[in-house]
């Protein structure tokens, strides 16, 4: 029973890798690149989803309509493209242009809002991984962090267990914590969902610091954590 212990926290932050390739950090990566491709015919559009393409959306464009049917319709196919899809649609010999939103991401407002609020996994001080055990440091008497596995490349799946009276169990020899984790209510928050959903990790990774930074000062933050 003591063993598993470590899998009662009140918020679970995953690391999840968001680009595939090499262990190289993500932020250093080169950007994906938002396209939408004209797509003259139904087979065509089969065609793009059976290159691989992360295909965001399909939207009929146009069409003249015949005496029975619909004739000559088109379609748009907006989809987030990588350098390697890039080579693949070139071979193929299917052109595609950079969306708006794709254009504005170049721009300066978009590059100060991606280093102000976004934040990598592994990017140094800033990324999520050095944040937690920045967290779990400053605040040892309520934060657990724990390693529970590694992602494909290596990474760490980081789970964070905010509670207060936390007693290390000696006779069993693990580390777990125990005492008065025994009948506790328990709630589990898990963050990063997909790949480029951002914004779930950032809700809580703010979650975690309003309950780290107004422990003690918040009535309603250290009973909870008391009693959670």
């Amino acid at each position: 029973m003591a063993r598993k212990l470590w899998f009662w926290p009140i918020l679970l932050l995953l690391g999840v890798v968001i680009l595939s390739g090499s262990a190289t950090p993500a932020f250093s990566q080169p950007m994906l690149k938002m396209v939408h491709i004209e797509a003259d015919s139904p087979g065509a559009v089969k065609q793009l989803a059976g290159m691989g393409l992360d295909i965001a959306a399909i939207r009929r464009i146009g069409s003249q309509k015949g005496a029975k049917e619909a004739m000559g319709q088109t379609y748009r196919v907006e989809a987030v493209v990588s350098a390697l899809d890039e080579i693949k649609l070139r071979k193929a010999g299917i052109q595609w242009l950079a969306t708006a939103q794709a254009a504005r991401l170049g721009g300066a407002t978009a590059t100060d809002v991606s280093e102000t609020v976004y934040h990598s996994f592994d990017e140094p001080d800033l990324g999520i991984k050095d944040q937690l055990y920045a967290i779990a440091k400053a605040h040892p008497r309520i934060t657990w962090l724990k390693t529970i596995g590694y992602s494909h490349q290596g990474r760490p799946l980081l789970a964070i267990r905010l509670s207060r009276y936390h007693h290390k169990c000696d006779k069993h020899g693990h580390g777990h914590y125990c005492d008065h984790a025994y009948g506790k209510p328990r709630v589990l928050f898990v963050a990063t969902h997909h790949a480029r959903e951002w914004v779930a990790t950032q809700m809580a990774m703010r979650l975690i610091k309003y309950f780290t930074d107004n422990y003690r000062s918040d009535k309603r933050v250290s009973r909870l954590l008391q009693t959670t």
